[in-house]
């Protein structure tokens, strides 16, 4: 069931005035401070719950930088995000991945370590991946056997 005020105009007018808030990256507290009304004024204008007077109409437009038609019509342009440009996605890059069992590099440097009875087991710090791999062959051998998975195994 669709909400009364989101059929009506005061219900458009509260969303796009939230979208371009959002985009703003403001809170209803600091529009409303902006504004200069109530906060509780401001939340029930978003909800679509009273009517505001065209000053404070085109207050909100100015305020908000946004031109009049923006805030009323749904097919206007999306609202852009202003201020500081979103960090871009990425994945978390804090170790690099090491095609060696054991190893990881993070720092520009590369670190060899091991599990043994449930705890890890650091085995140092090497400036290539290849003498970290060996660090780990050498302690995995000393500490699981000779069974073990190893980065170069003999023969």
């Amino acid at each position: 069931m669709v909400h009364r005020s989101q059929r009506s105009g005061r219900g458009l007018l509260g969303r796009r005035i939230a979208e371009v808030r959002r985009a703003h990256g403001w809170t209803q507290e600091e529009l409303a401070r902006r504004i200069g009304i109530a906060y509780k004024h401001e939340q029930q204008i978003e909800y679509g719950n009273v009517n505001i007077s065209v000053d404070l109409f085109f207050l909100f437009a100015e305020r908000l930088q946004v031109r009049a038609d923006i805030l009323v019509n749904p097919d206007a342009l999306e609202p852009k995000r202003i201020g500081r440009p979103p960090k871009p996605r990425t994945k978390n890059l804090k170790y690099q991945r090491s095609r060696y069992i054991g190893v990881f590099g993070r720092w520009g440097r590369w670190y060899a370590e091991l599990t043994h009875e449930g705890k890890r087991v650091r085995l140092g710090c090497f400036d290539t991946q290849r003498a970290a791999a060996i660090a780990y062959d050498e302690a995995a051998v000393r500490l699981r056997g000779a069974t073990v998975r190893l980065n170069f195994p003999p023969g």
